[in-house]
């Protein structure tokens, strides 16, 4: 389906912004009507406040942030952290606790080295320090 940009709206080849029918009938996922919409990143930065915020990311390098409605992931500089990390990904449980794995992205694949279930909030930076070795802060 062949797509062109006309005053930063995106229109598809069907005209599906112009006929409604044909929105209908295609079902067409380019059109601003059928985006979905973004996700609530509350939890994300929350979570980034609790790891230390602005200082966090000056003592450990982090950097690439990607948040969901309920994860906050990134990654951080190669050859910094222990056992080669260089992806974390905190997400929050139903239990109201967290999950924290830590990653080893490669070429090829993405491993997860360590997971730790069952993480307070007050905890999250201990233990960011205990699976990387970088410190949050001072």
């Amino acid at each position: 389906m062949g797509a062109d940009n006309r005053g930063g709206v995106i229109n598809c080849d069907k005209r599906c912004e112009r006929d409604q029918d044909a929105q209908e009938e295609y079902d067409c996922v380019r059109c601003p009507g059928k985006m979905a919409p973004d996700p609530d990143l509350t939890i994300s930065k929350t979570i980034l406040a609790q790891l230390g915020g602005r200082r966090f990311i000056a003592m450990t390098g982090a950097r690439d942030f990607i948040g969901g409605t309920d994860y906050l992931m990134f990654r951080l500089p190669r050859g910094l952290a222990k056992n080669g990390i260089n992806k974390v990904k905190i997400t929050l449980d139903w239990t109201d606790t967290y999950i924290v794995e830590a990653m080893r992205l490669g070429p090829v694949a993405c491993e997860i080295l360590e997971k730790v279930d069952f993480v307070y909030a007050d905890a999250l930076q201990s233990v960011f320090t205990s699976l990387t070795g970088l410190d949050t802060h001072l």
